[in-house]
């Protein structure tokens, strides 16, 4: 996986002694453009460990012996080595009881499961809620936020958080999360109608108000 480290591992053989080993010899790696050198064991095996390197892909090493006085230098076709991205997940929350017209914070966590579940810095996640779009990039712990108007209408809605993927880090998207929008409470005022006279027209006056603001 990116980011992650591997071994190389190359075996260095007498060819005219039925491929035996040969201890004691360095080999020398290239992967990426750097080199590092491993020593053959009693079995011939020489290792060295390297970044695969942030970005996914297929690469590749060679490992290769320089020779000396005793045994001639030689080298390996290149072998592949298959980037993979880092699995992710995304954690978004459910927001209950939240007010008709009032503004709501939307928040997912992107993680990295390769990584027991640490947040991914850095990213750019994608919230949908009634058709809205918006995007957010994830802080230092992998959170990303972002507001909504709840919109006028009560009623059970949903809102989606998804990240696209890149090339280090593999796509993922949450299941739709709900988002419960309440009726704004209200309070209605009349008013007492004094000094009215039989037979007379009088008028009622009542006050509608939201009972939140």
């Amino acid at each position: 996986y990116a980011n992650e480290v591997f071994t190389a591992t190359a075996t260095l053989r007498d060819t005219r002694l039925a491929n035996a080993g040969v201890a004691g010899k360095t080999v020398a790696f290239v992967y990426n453009a750097q080199t590092k050198n491993g020593t053959t064991d009693g079995s011939g095996v020489a290792t060295a460990t390297f970044d695969a390197g942030a970005n996914s892909g297929v690469l590749g090493y060679t490992a290769t012996f320089g020779g000396d006085t005793t045994y001639a230098g030689s080298n390996d076709a290149a072998k592949t080595v298959t980037v993979q991205v880092r699995p992710t997940s995304v954690l978004a929350v459910s927001m209950p009881g939240i007010y008709a017209n009032e503004v709501w914070t939307a928040t997912a966590t992107l993680r990295d499961t390769r990584l027991a579940n640490a947040g991914v810095s850095g990213k750019t996640i994608s919230f949908v809620y009634q058709s809205v779009t918006k995007t957010a990039d994830t802080d230092g712990s992998g959170v990303a936020v972002i507001t909504y108007n709840a919109g006028l209408s009560s009623g059970t809605y949903g809102y989606t958080a998804s990240w696209a993927g890149d090339t280090t880090y593999g796509a993922s998207l949450d299941n739709t999360k709900t988002v419960s929008v309440t009726p704004r409470p209200t309070t209605v005022t009349a008013v007492s109608a004094t000094n009215v006279y039989t037979l007379s027209v009088w008028t009622a006056t009542a006050t509608l108000r939201d009972g939140i603001t």
